[in-house]
């Protein structure tokens, strides 16, 4: 890689955080708020690199937020059992393997935190359509032009940028900064 693209990445980054409805970012943050007062679960999930910043965001969520762990969100990310998801991907389809978890798993009171680049991911559009049906919240984070995903969740942060790599870093960026607000607010 030259300097140029080096430059040109890093550029990338800077019209992916532009493109951010802060408005959206806000909202998710009151809503996981009242969710570590009613101390329902946020459930979180995503593919490849996703699945990775779900895992990350839930980790983040448990423990980072509140040392003493009074004021953490409960979190459970989807994608982190292996044995539950390739079951229900062998036995069903895996279009289903998250969905048929929420199904199983989850509440009314509950919410599901979804992450998809693209925004058309079978399994994280099904996933929403299953957390709806049970009355959940939704929030998504997508990139590109949010896809399905955006259309379907009650609170969508997209990075409207068509560079899967840049999304998925700043969305690790936004968990961060949601988790650092969250921690600012306790306070």
């Amino acid at each position: 890689m030259t300097e140029l693209d080096f430059r040109n990445y890093v550029s990338n980054h800077i019209q992916g955080f532009n493109s951010i409805n802060f408005t959206h970012l806000e909202e998710a943050v009151n809503y996981l708020q009242e969710m570590q007062k009613s101390r329902s679960i946020l459930w979180t999930a995503g593919n490849g690199g996703s699945a990775s910043t779900a895992s990350h965001l839930s980790n983040d969520f448990s423990k980072g937020i509140d040392p003493k762990g009074d004021t953490n969100i409960r979190t459970i990310c989807l994608t982190d059992s292996i044995p539950t998801l390739t079951a229900w991907a062998n036995d069903d389809a895996y279009s289903n393997a998250i969905a048929q978890q929420i199904k199983t798993l989850a509440d009314s009171k509950d919410a599901l935190l979804a992450i998809s680049g693209s925004g058309n991911s079978n399994n994280i559009v099904n996933a929403i359509k299953t957390a709806k049906r049970k009355g959940m919240k939704t929030i998504s984070l997508t990139g590109f032009d949010g896809g399905e995903v955006s259309t379907l969740s009650d609170i969508n942060i997209n990075v409207a940028l068509d560079d899967m790599q840049v999304v998925e870093d700043i969305h690790l960026v936004l968990c961060h900064w949601m988790m650092r607000r969250l921690k600012s607010l306790k306070q």
